[in-house]
């Protein structure tokens, strides 16, 4: 459990208030900036490269984010054009007509009337070597809770499986479980089976280290828990290192659930986890530190290009 410590964190935030008195006030004349084009693209390894084109929007303003429609898309593959047709999904989403594969470098471009033209490139990481899993289930709680009159098992799940990690190159991963999950239709007017990403902690202190910042203060960041953990290899390069994690599950008509890592590129990784600093950044956090910055790797634009390749095993 992380530490707090209350005087030191009132002293912080105390020095923050009165340096900041010293500081230079900027004047904000109240005008509103020009939007800038946005392309997220997140490919993987088993479904077709996607991306999602808008338009920034003003800080000040809660208007509905545009999409970009009409955009001149092109994309390369490993410095070669493919032979694949680019689709309009409309809002925003734009198929790109292919699948990578491990080791691909992809390149897009995109270019639209009135927003100029933006960049960016990856390279597809190659898939993650696992092994060694094993899990034990704990149903000491049962639950009732569908309208009906049968007594549905939950519990949880505890998770062992080793990461070989390839030595002197740097790796990033993302760790993630599907859950079954049973989900009423109304069109049958019966439950089916959908999957969905379950709450889990990772229990390793290796990988997962506390610093003297997280000591002294604690903002309630949990990098080791989530619907996907983020990690690098930094303290297990080139190791066979084993990895434990726990996550809930409730009742389903399946019994198997489904253990993913994936193996990340390094912009992919610092946007996730810029990302989700971003988010969890609190008016007190936002005194006592400068404002979180989202990674971005796109040229002439915001956003990223980041890719993951996945190893899944299914888990009974």
């Amino acid at each position: 459990m992380k530490k707090t410590f209350p005087h030191l964190c009132l002293a912080s935030l105390m020095l923050t208030l009165a340096l900041s008195s010293c500081e230079k006030v900027i004047e904000f004349d109240g005008d509103r900036t020009e939007s800038s084009l946005v392309m997220i693209s997140k490919p993987d390894t088993e479904n077709p490269w996607k991306v999602r084109l808008t338009e920034s929007r003003f800080f000040l303003y809660s208007d509905t984010i545009a999409t970009i429609k009409g955009a001149d898309v092109s994309i390369e593959v490993n410095g070669l054009v493919p032979n694949s047709p680019i689709t309009d999904r409309s809002i925003g989403v734009y198929d790109l007509g292919y699948t990578p594969q491990p080791g691909d470098s992809l390149t897009l471009h995109v270019s639209v009337p009135g927003k100029g033209s933006a960049t960016a490139g990856c390279r597809m990481p190659q898939k993650p070597a696992i092994g060694g899993i094993s899990c034990t289930y704990d149903t000491s709680h049962y639950y009732n809770y569908y309208p009906d009159t049968t007594v549905r098992v939950g519990g949880t799940i505890s998770v062992k499986l080793t990461i070989d990690d390839p030595a002197n190159e740097d790796n990033y991963y993302m760790l993630s479980v599907l859950e079954p999950v049973l989900q009423y239709n109304s069109l049958t007017e019966a439950y089916d089976t959908v999957y969905s990403r379950a709450y889990l902690t990772v229990n390793d202190n290796i990988i997962f280290d506390m610093t003297a910042t997280d000591e002294v203060f604690d903002l309630g960041l949990e990098e080791n828990a989530g619907k996907e953990v983020l990690f690098t290899d930094e303290r297990i390069n080139g190791r066979s290192h084993t990895i434990a994690f726990d996550f809930r599950v409730y009742s389903a008509a399946e019994k198997s659930c489904f253990v993913e890592v994936h193996a990340i590129s390094r912009d992919r990784y610092l946007y996730e986890k810029t990302l989700r600093a971003a988010q969890n950044q609190d008016e007190f956090s936002s005194l006592i530190s400068e404002p979180v910055q989202i990674h971005n790797n796109v040229t002439g634009g915001i956003g990223i290009l980041g890719g993951a390749t996945t190893a899944r095993v299914r888990v009974e």
